[in-house]
């Protein structure tokens, strides 16, 4: 039976330079597991804004997995599957990243989105939001310009709930940057519970392909 444990154990929200940050999904396949799957977007109250028509989505992954991925649009009367697809990742543990591919219909409005991931031995766990792609707007735009530094930028970003903008940034900054401690005080925060993952390695690349 798959366990669905949404968010996992997930941290109070903290306050630094750009706002609260919310907990992020997370959840553990078995209760004795040191490390976690996470989804790299804070959830929110609301619906997750996003500018581009197919966002990218950071992840940790504690071992080599595969991944059904569930893009539903929020329709009246209910969720309407638009897309999905599954996908093998061999990886030692650590922080990748998965855009929303090109053949997906792209994103227009407010949709729910899942990734499933296998534990093995018949366990899955899921974990799960909203997003909702949005224009931008003169004001943002303004910001965006003003912004002197790509920490701007971010807290540009989380201003304003465009949190895979904000994250994407912020985790290649970190990539950059290994050695900054504001990068890694906030990668940190954005982490919650599981700040002690802040050292994993961010991967460059890692085997990702469509599972037969």
């Amino acid at each position: 039976m798959a366990n669905k444990d949404r968010r996992g154990n997930p941290s109070e929200g903290s306050t630094t330079g750009g706002g609260t940050r919310a907990p992020i999904p997370s959840s553990k396949c078995n209760d004795n597991d040191k490390k976690p799957f996470l989804v790299l977007i804070p959830l929110q109250p609301e619906t997750v804004g996003t500018l581009t028509s197919h966002p990218t989505f950071w992840l940790y992954i504690p071992h080599s997995s595969s991944i059904n991925f569930v893009l539903k649009e929020k329709v009246f009367g209910g969720d309407k599957i638009i897309y999905k697809t599954k996908f093998n990742v061999e990886s030692e543990p650590g922080f990748i990243s998965w855009q929303l591919p090109s053949s997906a219909p792209p994103l227009e409005g407010s949709y729910g989105w899942e990734f499933t991931f296998d534990c093995g031995n018949d366990k899955q766990v899921t974990l799960d939001g909203e997003i909702f792609r949005q224009d931008a707007t003169e004001s943002l735009i303004s910001e965006l310009k003003l912004a002197e530094t790509v920490i701007d930028k971010i807290d540009v970003y989380q201003k304003n709930s465009l949190l895979p903008e904000s994250v994407n940034e912020l985790v290649n900054l970190r990539r950059s940057n290994p050695d900054d401690p504001e990068i890694n005080d906030r990668l940190k925060i954005l982490l919650g519970n599981y700040n002690d993952l802040v050292d994993d390695p961010i991967q460059d690349c890692c085997e990702i392909g469509k599972k037969e």
